[in-house]
């Protein structure tokens, strides 16, 4: 750098820097005080403010942390093509409070120690919200391996009775589905020649409970053409065709783990989503993502909702009557399938999954009694972790209020006692307000 540009862009301790420029409304804005050293300069995305009155600068930058302050950054901020934006005349119009030096530093004392604990307190909340997370992921997996209750297979035997393994419950759905399509081929203009579904590749996946079996999405589906179904795209669905009610569009955002969003926000017409039989949603269905950091999101379309279209990131997967579908929704989340969704995804930029991949998925499937005391006993635990989820969140939210509690009793002068002041400070200092106009040529302030 030439030395006009030194002098210019280094950086000194105690300036203080602006966020000029971020993707993020909350990053945009944020100002805080440079605490290294002396040499390194600072690039278009910021501002740099340098204090030409005696101040703390930490103080100043604790002050637009408070909402009352930070509130007149964001009036000022200017968004387009998804960056947000602040400028130097933004901070014109800025005025921040500025007691005595000496009383700024006992201010800025008590911030940080209360922040401190605050800190500690977030750290320890977070710590426990991802022990939750760990915990449900824990009963999923204990659910697929067939720990979490016990198997049907031990209370037959405790019991002396007899049971449906799930190799004849499999069974008994494929030659079920067969003849369904038998019969409904009886009278057609058009034979059409039953494909068998294909069948798990069990290499490499670990030995199941007495009484499982693996088998994949497309022998558990309900029938032949429309058990499974990715979203249509290109030519059959197109943005022009989105309405502002009719049949609701489901895409990637409304499907997260076991829990369906439900933002129903695009639509298509009747005479439209008539074409689009076989993306056609019911309540009770499974949908599932097909791309995302990985794929493979569950859950539940709701009973209650009207039918819906998928979109073209969206896999339809209905299952056969006999089966509670919310089993495959949680075997979905388990650590077991979600190596295999890696394993069959494809893409660089974005990630995704096929149809046909993800047809050969091997879920490990217990007896049928067993799969409704499995969805029991998970959503049991899973009612416990979500109450103790709602009151972590809760806590954290409260945190963030006695953080902005602080700062509002800090600069109305009721977190420290006002102490005296010197005549020779006194008189040095300006009083009341530190009027933020005063910003020159060089972005000093």
């Amino acid at each position: 750098m030439s030395i006009k540009d030194r002098a210019k862009y280094y950086l000194d301790h105690d300036d203080l820097l602006v966020v000029r420029v971020n993707g993020s409304p909350l990053i945009a804005g944020r100002m805080v005080p440079y605490a290294g050293p002396k040499g390194f300069a600072f690039c278009d995305h910021f501002i740099r403010f340098q204090l030409v009155a005696q101040a703390d600068s930490k103080f100043i930058a604790y002050q637009f942390k408070h909402r009352q302050v930070r509130s007149q950054v964001e009036r000022g901020m200017v968004s387009t093509a998804g960056q947000h934006t602040v400028s130097q005349r933004t901070f014109e119009k800025i005025t921040v409070e500025l007691p005595p030096l000496s009383e700024q530093h006992r201010i800025v004392a008590a911030i940080e120690t209360h922040f401190s604990c605050l800190d500690a307190a977030v750290a320890s909340l977070t710590r426990a919200k991802a022990n939750v997370k760990r915990a449900r992921a824990s009963v999923l997996k204990a659910a697929v391996e067939g720990r979490l209750v016990p198997t049907e297979a031990e209370l037959a035997r405790a019991e002396g009775r007899d049971y449906e393994p799930a190799s004849e419950l499999l069974a008994r759905i494929l030659v079920e589905r067969k003849a369904a399509h038998e019969a409904a081929q009886d009278g057609a203009k058009r034979q059409k020649k039953y494909v068998e579904p294909v069948a798990p590749e069990t290499e490499g996946l670990p030995e199941l409970p007495e009484g499982w079996c693996w088998a994949t999405p497309g022998q558990l589906g309900s029938g032949e053409h429309y058990d499974l179904a990715i979203g249509p795209f290109g030519s059959n669905l197109k943005v022009p065709d989105y309405r502002d009610a009719g049949v609701p569009l489901i895409f990637v955002r409304n499907v997260r783990a076991e829990q369906y969003t439900g933002m129903d926000d695009k639509f298509i017409g009747h005479q439209k989503a008539d074409e689009l039989i076989a993306h056609r949603v019911k309540g009770g269905d499974i949908v599932i993502t097909k791309m995302g950091e990985p794929p493979g999101d569950a859950s539940l379309y709701p009973r209650t909702a009207l039918d819906g279209i998928i979109t073209a990131d969206v896999i339809k997967w209905t299952t056969a009557r006999v089966l509670p579908a919310v089993y495959y929704v949680y075997a979905t989340g388990s650590s077991l399938i979600k190596r295999q969704f890696v394993d069959v995804t494809q893409g660089v930029a974005q990630k995704k999954v096929s149809l046909e991949r993800f047809r050969r998925i091997a879920y490990p499937i217990p007896p049928l009694a067993e799969q409704h005391h499995i969805v029991a006993e998970v959503e049991r635990h899973f009612s416990v972790l979500d109450v103790l989820d709602t009151t972590l969140k809760t806590n954290l939210a409260r945190c963030a209020r006695l953080r902005q509690s602080i700062l509002k009793r800090a600069f109305e002068g009721r977190l420290v006692p006002v102490g005296a002041v010197s005549i020779e400070e006194a008189s040095s200092l300006p009083q009341g307000t530190l009027d933020l106009s005063y910003i020159q040529e060089n972005n000093a302030l």
